[in-house]
């Protein structure tokens, strides 16, 4: 809890403590996780959102982000689920004209990934309850107007096995 704290505050100070000539812009978005690999095969299509802080300064090519989120998959045919708290930061690079309608972005992300389930040992999680994971996630996306549009792996290793998902998400863009 006190990781996402640090990350909300970071976050404020950005908004607050930005040059006039920066642009700083908050995406809210959420939309239908799909497991794969290793994680495919005990979870069903899940859901899960985000709250993502952008940042560019002037003569500075790509934009920076932050990222908080949350995902939740139950485990197929069992009470039990996985939930995860996806803290990340990164670098998104938009293609398209300045001040135009449609802007197609790449991007990358490193973080953690907070783990929470009730499960009991399976394998693919050691220790049940609570645990930290290094993770990485590419994306692409399309922005339209004030919607963001966006396609997410994200991965990061368990137990010896990959724990990974393919998010499509849906969002709207807040800020100048």
């Amino acid at each position: 809890m006190k990781k996402i704290s640090f990350l909300f505050i970071i976050c404020f100070l950005f908004f607050g403590f930005n040059s006039g000539n920066a642009q700083v812009k908050l995406i809210l978005s959420g939309g239908v996780q799909v497991p794969t690999g290793d994680f495919k095969n005990v979870n069903d299509v899940g859901y899960g959102g985000s709250a993502d802080v952008e940042f560019s300064l002037p003569l500075v090519g790509p934009t920076f982000f932050v990222s908080a989120g949350y995902d939740r998959w139950k485990i197929s045919n069992t009470d039990y689920s996985n939930t995860f708290v996806p803290i990340l930061g990164g670098v998104k690079y938009f293609f398209g004209t300045p001040g135009g309608l449609v802007t197609l972005y790449f991007g990358g992300a490193l973080g953690i990934a907070i783990i929470s389930n009730n499960i009991p040992d399976i394998g693919l999680f050691r220790n049940p309850g609570s645990e930290s994971k290094f993770m990485w996630s590419p994306s692409v996306g399309v922005r339209l107007s004030n919607i963001d549009f966006n396609a997410k792996y994200q991965s990061f290793s368990s137990g010896g096995s990959t724990v990974s998902w393919f998010g499509l998400n849906l969002g709207i863009v807040l800020g100048r």
